[in-house]
């Protein structure tokens, strides 16, 4: 389980979700982001051994400080996942603690020249698909 609470929007809607009895039971439940890729990856395959199609495999990682996840790491993850059969890995789920400050920062300032190279290239009044 990922989290004992979750809540998910889209457009139109919220949901609501709570583990079954989290407020008593919190400490029976293994969260996905203390279980090894490994262990996560044999417990997908031998699910995937009696599906024909490809399952919604999710993969979680913890990704703490200044902490990084090394290329080698995930080709041999990925490769792990090949070798036991997995057909697919739907989202390696990232849970940081440092750096999401640091990714807003670049986009505060990627979106202003962005923002000034869609207007410079939308100019053109006869074009219908710039004025839509």
């Amino acid at each position: 389980m990922r989290e004992l609470t979750l809540i998910k929007t889209d457009n139109q809607r919220v949901n609501y979700w709570a583990a079954p009895d989290s407020d008593t039971l919190a400490g029976q439940y293994q969260s996905a982001w203390d279980i090894p890729a490994r262990d996560m990856t044999e417990l997908y395959a031998i699910v995937q051994k009696w599906t024909d199609q490809g399952i919604s495999a999710d993969f979680y990682r913890r990704v703490i400080g200044d902490a990084s996840i090394a290329t080698t790491e995930l080709i041999e993850d990925y490769l792990y996942r090949v070798k036991l059969g997995l057909k697919s890995k739907y989202y390696m789920n990232q849970k940081t603690s440092n750096g999401m400050k640091a990714v807003a920062d670049l986009a505060a300032v990627a979106m202003p020249a962005a923002k000034a190279a869609v207007s410079a290239d939308t100019t053109d009044s006869d074009c219908e698909a710039c004025t839509l």
